[in-house]
């Protein structure tokens, strides 16, 4: 298997964004002007988003309500 320098910097994106470096930092230091460019060089996998998103995302508070509210309402019936 060969490796060129570009691979090297594909690999090195992916690591740094699915690792928390924003993408718009990481555009700048690949030396990108547009950052669509650094979103191709970007492997995204289904596991990082999931895990990001549960670790990162909690529900708003007025969802929370919303759903405690609907499920009394429900328990009442």
């Amino acid at each position: 298997m060969r490796y060129t320098p570009h691979d090297f910097r594909r690999l090195w994106a992916t690591d740094a964004v699915s690792n928390g470096l924003p993408v718009h930092i990481a555009a700048k230091l690949l030396g990108h002007k547009n950052i669509n460019t650094t979103q191709t060089y970007v492997a995204v996998f289904d596991e990082h988003t999931s895990n990001y998103a549960s670790s990162n995302w909690a529900p708003a508070p007025a969802l929370t309500a919303a759903r405690a509210s609907t499920s009394t309402r429900a328990s009442l019936n």
